[in-house]
């Protein structure tokens, strides 16, 4: 006989609720399980989120200091550059003050010089 034949007298429905109840029990049992899986990664999920915003938090204060501590050595720099820049400007005005001195002293040297010359062609 087929199983499918409607004029067969159904299995009392005792039967029939007893052979798929353990089935039934153990899947919601399963999608239980599941569940609560997912609850539970969820939880780790979200703390684990928490410590990526307070890790995300802590590079970017030390990105701020960063920036801080770059501006402030550009300006350490700068300044560094016009004192180094002034330096140098005081240098090669007392270079050429001191090659002035010498060359008004050669000049005075060669005056007295030419003027010792002229005196001993005189004398002679």
């Amino acid at each position: 006989m087929n199983s499918d034949d409607l004029t067969q007298p159904m299995p009392n429905d005792d039967e029939r609720d007893n052979t798929t109840q353990p089935t039934m029990t153990a899947v919601f049992r399963l999608l239980r399980e599941v569940k609560q899986d997912l609850e539970n990664h969820s939880a780790r999920f979200d703390a684990l989120d928490a410590r990526l915003d307070a890790f995300d938090s802590r590079f970017d204060a030390i990105d701020a200091r960063f920036d801080a501590l770059e501006v402030r050595i550009a300006r350490d720099f700068e300044g560094l550059n016009s004192r180094m820049v002034e330096g140098f400007r005081d240098v090669s005005d007392k270079l050429e003050a001191l090659n002035r001195s010498r060359l008004q002293t050669e000049g005075d040297y060669f005056g007295l010089r030419q003027r010792v010359s002229e005196l001993e062609s005189k004398a002679s």
